[in-house]
C-alpha cells in the first residue's frame, strides 16, 4: 500500500491579523477521516495567539504555549466563530465545512441536518 499526503492547506488568515492552520485529510484529526469534504470538524494547529474557544481541543492540556499546538476534532462551528470573531477571513484556505445545527423545537417546518458550506473567502463590516 502506497501512502501518499495531501497537500497542506495554507493557513487562515483574518482581517485582523489572526492565523490559523485547518486542515482535514485521511491524515488529519477530522471527522470523517477522508479526504474528501464536507467535514463536521477539523484539526486547527498554531493558532497566531491563545483562542480560549479551542482550549477544550488542545492536545496537550499541560501546554504553556497554545500557539505551538495542535486541536484535533475542532467543530466547523467553532472554527467558523473563531473566524467571525477576528473580523473574517482574507486569505488562506479553509476545507469544505458542514456545519450541524441543533433542531429548534418550536419550528413549524422540518429542520434541514445541516448546513453544508464552503467558506472561501469570509468577510464580515
Amino acid at each position: 500500500m502506497m501512502f501518499s499526503r495531501k497537500p497542506i492547506r495554507r493557513p487562515v488568515v483574518c482581517k485582523d491579523g489572526f492565523e490559523m492552520s485547518v486542515q482535514a485529510s485521511e491524515n488529519h484529526y477530522c471527522s470523517p477521516r477522508q479526504d474528501d469534504g464536507p467535514w463536521i470538524s477539523v484539526e486547527v494547529g498554531f493558532p497566531s495567539e491563545k483562542v480560549n474557544i479551542l482550549m477544550p481541543y488542545v492536545e496537550n492540556a499541560d501546554t504553556d504555549d497554545p500557539t505551538e499546538e495542535v486541536y484535533p476534532y475542532v467543530p466547523s462551528e467553532v472554527v467558523v466563530a473563531i473566524i467571525m470573531s477576528h473580523g473574517g477571513q482574507t486569505g488562506g484556505e479553509l476545507p469544505d465545512l458542514k456545519m450541524v445545527f441543533a433542531p429548534r423545537p418550536d419550528a413549524s417546518e422540518p429542520e434541514d441536518d445541516g448546513i453544508n458550506a464552503r467558506f472561501a473567502m469570509l468577510e464580515f463590516d
